[in-house]
């Protein structure tokens, strides 16, 4: 294929078509141009497994690092947007909680508390909305009693994860999306504070209370301040 082809394809991909349904395109991307820049999200996509090795094989080479990544300007700096010894600092905490053995020993039974009710809630009624009133509150509520906020309902933790998503695929820098996640953002702040103080006084050995014991809230606060959803 041609330089100037190769050229046309990246550059005729759209948002849409990669939110639609985006595997037709690296399936064309690995046959015909595995390294592929697309403009509309302003990326290389990297699409054959022994490349992708050899990226992640070489942070020397290459860098998790976009200023302009809207998952950084929805979020701040995270371990997916950092690289050296910043990333090992975030990341340590999230290994040491999330080794798959460890995980083995108490995710069935975390994940049973929370599907139980859920199911003897819909039994009743003999038809549900299973993403909806199933699987969706099953995902959130999981991870936010390994993160520590197990308080929270599932609504609320939907709200926060789908806005807080919106914003960081916004590519095409939709400034009603990024709205979207500020909001979110800014309730997030305002309502993990007392559980952050909580969690600095009575460590209950959830994933966010290691994250503020090895990585400090000192670090999570610059890491909210350098992004634009706190000004």
């Amino acid at each position: 294929m041609s330089t100037t082809a190769e050229q046309g394809f990246g550059e005729s991909i759209t948002v849409e078509m990669l939110d639609a349904d985006p595997y037709p395109l690296y399936a064309r991307m690995r046959a015909e141009q595995p390294v592929c820049w697309v403009p509309a999200v302003g990326l290389w996509f990297v699409t054959r497994w022994d490349d992708v090795q050899y990226v992640n094989a070489h942070p020397e080479l290459f860098t998790a690092d976009v200023s302009a990544s809207p998952l950084r300007r929805a979020l701040g700096e995270n371990v997916l947007t950092v690289d050296g010894v910043l990333h090992k600092r975030l990341r340590a905490p999230l290994e040491a909680a999330l080794r798959p053995k460890l995980v083995d020993t108490w995710a069935p039974q975390l994940v049973r508390d929370v599907a139980e009710p859920l199911l003897q809630r819909m039994a009743p009624r003999g038809r549900a909305d299973v993403m909806a009133e199933f699987l969706e509150p099953v995902s959130v509520l999981s991870l936010g009693r390994v993160l520590g906020l197990g308080d929270l309902d599932a609504d609320t933790l939907r709200r926060w994860f789908f806005a807080l998503a919106t914003g960081g695929a916004n590519h095409e820098r939709d400034p009603a999306k990024y709205a979207i996640s500020d909001a979110a953002s800014r309730e997030i702040d305002e309502r993990l504070g007392p559980i952050c103080d909580r969690l600095e006084r009575e460590p209950d050995g959830s994933l966010l209370a290691g994250m503020l014991r090895d990585v400090s809230r000192a670090h999570c606060a610059r890491a909210r301040r350098s992004s634009p959803t706190s000004s």
